[in-house]
């Protein structure tokens, strides 16, 4: 089995190294499925994350600013829900 190596970096600056064959998921073939944390990335996530939340419906006035107040913020969101997941 092929061993790939992510490095992953968390809000504070430091660094862990995320091996596929380590994962409990390599059997499943979720492995294959992960992707860095690039900003692209993290904008199609939260595009995701807003279409199945009630937030456009509930604000439609200040959805726009929410989106942008979000996506300013988001790698550190997403940093911090990693760091309580994990």
């Amino acid at each position: 089995m092929e061993v790939e190596s992510h490095m992953v970096e968390n809000g504070g600056g430091a660094t862990a190294v995320y091996e596929t064959s380590q994962s409990v998921t390599s059997k499943s073939g979720l492995a294959t499925s992960f992707k860095e944390d690039s900003p692209a990335h993290l904008a199609k996530c939260l595009e995701t994350d807003l279409s199945l939340s009630k937030i456009q419906k509930d604000f439609r006035k200040e959805y726009t600013e929410i989106k942008t107040v979000l996506l300013s913020c988001f790698y550190e969101l997403n940093a911090i829900f990693l760091f309580y997941a994990g």
